[in-house]
């Protein structure tokens, strides 16, 4: 019986150590539990195996490692290439920008002087053409203002001449009716009427010439010296130009030569002509005067 459970391989046993840790007896659990020893052997070909298959898939991780390892590497240098790459063009960039904006730059001041050298220019030439105009308004408005005051001095004259003409006239025809008066003994009073409308006549003509001539001499006058403030204004004008020409605007401009053309009517509007100045001084014909005189006496 013996001999029968030492060949038959399932009756040998082994002890399998436990460690007490697990809370079981070992002796108990050795003598309960018999593994075969022919399962010991194989045991220890699959460890081998599996010692073997640990092997490889560490030899084929190990391996993958190195491939991902290399591939980062691979990378990384790639990544380094481009960083190198990126700050040469970065610095480039950098550049060209600066050498752009130096450009800019002087485009820019050679505008500026462009333009100040453009706007010195025009300043030149509107206070050369300024300043003719200028001259040219002024000699002309001269020439106005003498040949007005020459005018005035003429009328004037003209009136001052009435004067005297119209105290001779009337000297002379006071002379004639006392003389006349003198010689003829029998004096009747259409005689005296005619004598004093004459010397009337006389003197309102005299009168109305010397007026009318006074008062053309006083327009005139009146007007030249209209012009020669005209004159004063165009000159403060011009005298702006050429201080503030380059900087002022034109309604700045303007405003400096407002007053230069007056707008206010001239003196020669309202001026009476001679027939309103006869019409004041109800200047009768001789025939009316005598056809009233007669009415008179015969109402006497």
């Amino acid at each position: 019986m013996s001999t029968q459970e030492d060949d038959f391989p399932m009756n040998r046993t082994s002890e399998t150590k436990i460690p007490e840790s697990h809370g079981v007896n070992r002796h108990t659990y050795s003598k309960s539990l018999r593994i075969p020893t022919e399962y010991s052997s194989h045991e220890d070909e699959y460890k081998d195996e599996y010692k073997r298959n640990l092997i490889r898939a560490y030899e084929d991780g190990k391996k993958s490692y190195m491939e991902d390892f290399e591939e980062i590497n691979k990378l990384k240098e790639q990544l380094h290439q481009e960083r190198r790459e990126l700050r040469i063009e970065k610095a480039k960039f950098s550049k060209e920008k600066s050498d752009s904006e130096k450009s800019l730059e002087n485009a820019r001041r050679q505008t500026e002087s462009e333009r100040q050298k453009y706007n010195e220019e025009i300043s030149n030439k509107l206070r050369e053409r300024s300043s003719d105009y200028v001259k040219d308004t002024v000699d002309e408005l001269r020439d106005r203002e003498k040949m007005l005051v020459a005018w005035s001095k003429i009328w004037n004259f003209i009136g001052v001449l009435s004067l005297f003409v119209g105290i001779f006239c009337i000297y002379f025809v006071g002379e004639q009716m006392i003389r006349l008066i003198n010689s003829v003994q029998d004096i009747t009073a259409n005689f005296m009427v005619l004598s004093a409308l004459k010397s009337l006549l006389v003197i309102g003509i005299s009168g109305t010439s010397s007026g009318y001539a006074f008062s053309l001499g006083g327009k005139h006058m009146h007007e030249a010296l209209k012009i020669a403030d005209r004159i004063h204004a165009i000159r403060f004008g011009g005298m702006y130009i050429q201080i503030y020409g380059s900087i002022s605007k034109w309604e700045e401009t303007k405003d400096a030569f407002s007053d230069w053309n007056v707008s206010a009517p001239t003196a020669f509007y309202n001026m009476q002509t001679e027939d309103g100045i006869l019409q004041k001084l109800h200047i009768q014909s001789p025939s009316q005067t005598t056809a009233n005189s007669k009415g008179a006496t015969d109402r006497k």
